[in-house]
């Protein structure tokens, strides 16, 4: 048995759209700059500039960790990034768990692989054009589903352990 997640094009331009947004924002922001009509003496220039730092940090790092494909097999669960690839064996990891995360028009659900009490890097149907083959052909133990709250949602991103939500 093996089973490999296709990453969804849609996903993909998405992150397109975040990376020419950014750029769009730096090339109407830049003159603003070199002109001098923001300078380092304006209080805003303290507000914008860390503001879009973050954002431009966002958008071209964002990628590198959501687009990913999954490979798993009788023996691992491996997940393979642009630039590297991480794998886990089946016998460390103790099961799964969903969280259905709303969005504006829909919900998404996202199986969390839990491995020593950690939780691992996510499943998701937003990201996964075949997430329902995925999700069927598992061959982890299901522990069950956690409810969506900021508060679980910020501990399963934050810091990954699956011992402190709320179920």
């Amino acid at each position: 048995m093996k089973i490999k997640g296709e990453f969804s094009i849609f996903a993909l331009l998405l992150h397109i759209l975040l990376i020419a947004v950014s750029a769009g924002a730096y090339w109407g922001m830049s003159p603003m700059f070199i002109s001098g009509e923001i300078s380092s003496g304006d209080p805003i220039f303290y507000i914008i500039l860390p503001l879009y730092a973050v954002f431009v940090l966002f958008s071209i790092l964002s990628p590198f960790i959501s687009i990913k494909n999954i490979y798993i097999d009788e023996k691992s669960l491996r997940y393979r990034y642009l630039f590297f690839s991480r794998s886990y064996n089946l016998k460390d990891v103790e099961g799964y768990f969903t969280m259905e995360i709303p969005s504006k028009d829909t919900t998404y659900e996202t199986i969390y692989p839990v491995s020593r009490n950690r939780i691992l890097s996510p499943i998701s149907s937003f990201y996964l054009s075949n997430y329902d083959e995925v999700k069927e052909q598992i061959p982890l133990r299901f522990i069950g589903k956690v409810k969506f709250s900021w508060k679980n949602y910020m501990l399963v991103l934050l810091f990954k352990k699956y011992n402190e939500l709320d179920r």
